[in-house]
C-alpha cells in the first residue's frame, strides 16, 4: 500500500486538548499562523515547549539574504585578494583599495541593517 510510512510508536501524537480561544484570540492565532508558515497545531506546540515560535522565512527573505551573502562573498574576495598581494610581497595597495573594500562593506551593512535583523 502507497502512502507515507508510519512514524515510530514514540513519535506519534495520539492525544488531543481541546482548548477554547475567544474571537480575538482566535484572530491573533490566525495570525501568528499566516505569519509564520506554521500550522496551528504545531505553533501551539512550540509555544508551549519552547515558549517561542521561530518564523520561516519568506521568499522575500531568503532573495534578500541570497543578495546579501552574494554582495558579501565579492566584498570578502576583494579584501582576500589585498591579503594575498600584501603577504606575498608582490605588487602594491594603496590605502585607497583598502578603503574601497571597506566602505563597500559599511554599505552593505547598512543597506541590510534593519531589513536582516
Amino acid at each position: 500500500m502507497g502512502g507515507r510510512p508510519a512514524k515510530p510508536t514514540d513519535e506519534r501524537r495520539s492525544f488531543s486538548v481541546t482548548v477554547k480561544f475567544n474571537r480575538e484570540e482566535m484572530d491573533m492565532l490566525k495570525k501568528a499562523e499566516v505569519q509564520t508558515g506554521i500550522p496551528r497545531a504545531a505553533l501551539i506546540r512550540e509555544l508551549v515547549f519552547k515558549g517561542r515560535v521561530h518564523s520561516r522565512i519568506t521568499p522575500e527573505e531568503l532573495q534578500m539574504l541570497k543578495e546579501f551573502l552574494r554582495n558579501l562573498r565579492a566584498i570578502g574576495t576583494n579584501i582576500n585578494g589585498i591579503a594575498r598581494m600584501l603577504n606575498a610581497g608582490i605588487g602594491r595597495v594603496t590605502t585607497g583599495q583598502v578603503e574601497e573594500s571597506l566602505e563597500q562593506l559599511r554599505a552593505l551593512a547598512a543597506r541590510y541593517q534593519n531589513k536582516l535583523l
